[in-house]
């Protein structure tokens, strides 16, 4: 019986609006710090791209192609991941 009393007082916390505003403060962290990883990511490759760019010493026509062809292999990715 009281194993069964607890779980529905845990139910009922967990249900709860101080439960659920906790749960979205945790949920909108996490969603902030997936942003910061992304955008440092993106910035990384950025400047990857940058320094083929400047290394090659690429025109803007070839420097356009290689953007396009990172685009492609991005979006390849993309959908062979989901």
């Amino acid at each position: 019986m009281k194993n069964t009393k607890q779980q529905a007082e845990l139910i009922r916390y967990e249900r709860s609006p101080a439960a659920m505003n906790s749960l979205e403060l945790l949920l909108n962290e996490a969603r902030i710090d997936e942003r910061k990883n992304q955008a440092a990511l993106v910035s990384s490759r950025l400047e990857e791209i940058a320094n083929q760019i400047l290394n090659r010493e690429l025109n803007g026509v070839e420097a356009a192609e290689l953007l396009n062809q990172i685009a492609e292999h991005i979006i390849t990715q993309s959908y062979d991941q989901h």
